[in-house]
């Protein structure tokens, strides 16, 4: 590989690892990440993206999520949240706001699984979704913005 192109795709990575930090407590979908750079003077194509995606989930610098089987798929930075091996996620299905949860019943769950199945709970990929209680007020709301 030329350095040209390695420098153009390092700077990318670091592009998209960045829009990614600036955006570590929502999930971000692959979409939004090309759509978002491509707004800006550097251009960056879709199977770059994907590649660069996976390239950081594989070095655990973010964390990839699935909303639903008829959703894309969404990414969330975890660089800058190492507990994240030992908490679990609440997601919200409406906003995709991400909350990190600690709970010693949790952990003396898996501690249950554990002793009784033989199962260990990889608690970085536990994810719970739910709705957060700004979605559920405005779902009770009818929709209706809150004003603050």
């Amino acid at each position: 590989m030329s350095d040209d192109k390695q420098n153009r795709n390092t700077k990318q990575k670091s592009m998209i690892l960045e829009y990614l930090k600036d955006r570590q407590d929502t999930h971000v979908r692959a979409e939004d990440i090309i759509h978002d750079l491509n707004e800006g003077e550097e251009r960056v194509g879709k199977t770059t993206v994907y590649r660069v995606l996976k390239s950081l989930e594989t070095e655990g610098k973010i964390r990839k999520y699935t909303l639903s089987e008829k959703s894309p798929a969404c990414y969330q930075f975890s660089g800058g949240h190492p507990e994240c091996r030992h908490h679990y996620h609440l997601m919200c299905s409406e906003c995709g706001k991400l909350i990190h949860f600690e709970s010693d019943g949790m952990r003396q769950l898996a501690e249950e699984m554990m002793s009784r199945e033989d199962f260990a709970v990889d608690e970085s990929k536990t994810v719970f979704y739910g709705y957060c209680g700004e979605c559920r007020r405005k779902m009770q709301n009818g929709g209706e913005h809150e004003d603050r």
